[in-house]
């Protein structure tokens, strides 16, 4: 997949993709053991272990249109390290959690960066219209093995390290990430814009059944 791509491009997609992968470690590999950690916590009732689990999710659908635009405005590179440092800061604090209450908070401000959009976005900016399917498929492909691995070895690191060290490990995989995309990945000159948005076509796409069917 990588063959018909520049040096740049590959540049490009494999921090992208390093970038994307080190977000969706975060969300994967806690799936397996987060449920049965969060009880141990103070505060914690079926509810708000839930809320913990969701909110997460939850915060990525309502930001990642704002922050899709917002990339537009202001820059794709500056929207993804606010982003990426939100999730960091997230990551940290789910690690010291000591109640429920926390921990809701914690997640809550790792989904609120969510600039997966504003990533994917970026890699078009950089990537020739005739290898853009390729890219895609790369950072596509780097999430669908984060998610088997995480399966798979979830429950085995959180047995050797414990539950918080998956956190704190996420978050310094996300600063290593953000530091090779503010170095060495540039910010492009012109961003592609498909759509213009707005209001209107925001409630478009609310109202198309094919959204939810």
């Amino acid at each position: 997949m990588l063959k018909n791509l520049t040096k740049e491009e590959k540049k490009v997609i494999l921090g992208i993709s390093f970038a994307v992968s080190a977000r969706m470690l975060g969300l994967f590999l806690l799936l397996p053991v987060l449920s049965p950690y969060l009880r141990s916590l103070e505060d914690s009732t079926p509810f708000l272990i839930g809320l913990a689990i969701g909110i997460y999710g939850f915060a990525q659908a309502i930001f990642q249109i704002p922050f899709g635009y917002l990339s537009d405005k202001v820059g794709r590179k500056r929207v993804i390290i606010f982003g990426m440092i939100t999730y960091i800061l997230g990551s940290l604090l789910g690690g010291l959690a000591k109640n429920i209450w926390v921990m809701v908070m914690a997640r809550f401000v790792q989904g609120f960066g969510a600039v997966s959009s504003a990533m994917i976005a970026l890699s078009s900016d950089l990537t020739r219209e005739e290898v853009r399917t390729s890219a895609f498929a790369v950072i596509g492909s780097s999430i669908s093995l984060v998610f088997t691995f995480s399966l798979v070895f979830a429950p085995v690191i959180a047995g050797m390290v414990g539950v918080p060290t998956l956190f704190f490990l996420t978050a310094f995989l996300s600063l290593l990430a953000t530091v090779y995309l503010a170095l060495f990945i540039p910010e492009p000159k012109n961003h592609r814009r498909e759509i213009e948005p707005s209001m209107k076509n925001f409630v478009i796409i609310l109202m198309d059944k094919n959204q939810i069917f």
